[in-house]
């Protein structure tokens, strides 16, 4: 009887080690993000290499400024010279309400007074609208970090020139910091598991699972999980890892 429970115990614990299906997978980077300028100019200055961590709002990379500073100048007096014109107008089409509310004159001249003044203040609104164009394009001639992460490549030096014409060119790529991904193959007709130990650096990470959500990453599965703080610096998008499916 004694051996019966043992044998029963012993094929209990072959089953739940067996329970387990260990696939290799490859770790991938965690909230990728693909970061560039807008501005047809020189770089200036890099101020992260890649593996750097980074705060949200940091400034990573800079280009010369030159020409948008002197274009964003310009509109700015254009759009002073707006608003003078626009007081102007409809200062000349008040007097002229009055002087037709005093029937001195016509109603041909003040339809043509505040048709005046109406093309003033559109001018008006068109030079506000090219100063906030320009100050955009002032603040996207620079990169700077959308979130706390880890710069993962950085693909510009200083004195290169930036051509956005044809493509805008990736510049800084970030990720997360704190996670990484574990990618493997999954057959389709299986229902993926939510959740999956990810054995990496020797340590078992706990990891939710979805689907890749490309039609090239179909038959696979992504699977994210935390990084200890020692091993932040070690994690590169490439290496194996070990996963635990249950």
């Amino acid at each position: 009887m004694r051996r019966l429970a043992v044998l029963a115990l012993a094929a209990l614990h072959a089953g739940a080690v067996c329970a387990d299906r260990v696939v290799e997978a490859i770790l991938d980077w965690e909230g990728l993000t693909r970061l560039s300028v807008l501005a047809e100019a020189p770089v200036t200055r890099v101020t992260v290499k890649a593996g750097d961590d980074v705060t949200a709002g940091q400034v990573l990379l800079e280009t010369d400024t030159t020409v948008l500073e002197a274009r964003r100048s310009a509109a700015r007096a254009a759009l002073e010279e707006a608003r003078i014109r626009l007081a102007e107008a409809e200062r000349e089409y008040h007097r002229n309400q009055e002087l037709y509310d005093r029937t001195v004159l016509s109603q041909h001249d003040l339809q043509l007074a505040e048709a005046e003044w109406r093309a003033a203040l559109n001018r008006f609104e068109a030079a506000k609208a090219e100063v906030v164009a320009r100050e955009r394009a002032l603040a996207w001639s620079r990169i700077r970090a959308p979130f706390e992460g880890r710069v993962v490549a950085v693909h510009a030096r200083p004195g290169e020139m930036i051509q956005t014409a044809c493509r805008v060119p990736v510049l800084v790529e970030m990720a997360a910091a704190d996670a990484m991904a574990a990618v493997f193959a999954w057959p389709p007709d299986r229902p993926p598991p939510e959740s999956v130990k990810v054995v990496f650096l020797g340590r078992a990470h706990e990891a939710a699972c979805r689907p890749e959500g490309s039609a090239e990453g179909a038959g696979r599965l992504r699977c994210r999980f935390r990084l200890a703080e020692d091993e932040r610096a070690r994690a590169r998008a490439g290496m194996k890892a070990e996963v635990r499916v249950p």
